[in-house]
């Protein structure tokens, strides 16, 4: 009854995908994440025009979460918030929840809201837009090499570090 992502010496890992699209609604995925240097874990929304929803894990961090969103593509990483899991992510399943409506997001780690944006909060004021995701999104799971030489420097940086392709378990 499980599903197992892998990412095999220096590839680029595994991704899993809804099949279809939906505008607003809940999102759970229980699971387990993976472990190592560079190695990210994620639960996504994402969208044709890349409005995006997340949870990202970082491999070498098992106790921690973070959460983002951003808008049709535009990568804003200083709206990234860390929230603590309550035990290991690698050693034991939890729950990630991301339930999305017309006004606001809520992240839940196993059952309880641990972040919540609301739409009004996103204006701006430049461009007389609110800067929230709200095209319709399909739900992903993914295990991706962050730490993979080639990256960006910074991507490498903030997943923690290069892969050890060798040494990993």
């Amino acid at each position: 009854n499980n599903i197992i992502l892998g990412m095999p010496n220096r590839t680029t890992g595994s991704l899993i995908s809804s099949t279809r699209s939906f505008l607003y609604g809940k999102a759970a995925v229980t699971m387990k994440t993976a472990r190592s240097r560079g190695v990210i874990s994620a639960v996504m929304l994402f969208s044709a025009v890349r409005d995006e929803i997340d949870f990202e894990f970082l491999g070498s961090e098992l106790t921690e979460a973070q959460t983002n969103y951003y808008h049709q593509g535009e990568l804003v990483h200083t709206r990234m918030q860390r929230f603590p899991i309550p035990s290991d992510s690698f050693q034991n399943y939890h729950t990630y929840e991301l339930d999305w409506n017309e006004e606001r997001i809520h992240w839940l780690i196993d059952g309880v809201v641990v972040r919540t944006l609301f739409k009004r909060d996103t204006w701006d004021p430049e461009l007389k837009i609110f800067k929230y995701p709200q095209t319709p999104m399909k739900l992903e799971v993914s295990l991706w090499p962050g730490g993979m030489e080639g990256n960006d420097p910074g991507t490498i940086s903030w997943a923690g570090g290069l892969i050890d392709w060798e040494n990993s378990p």
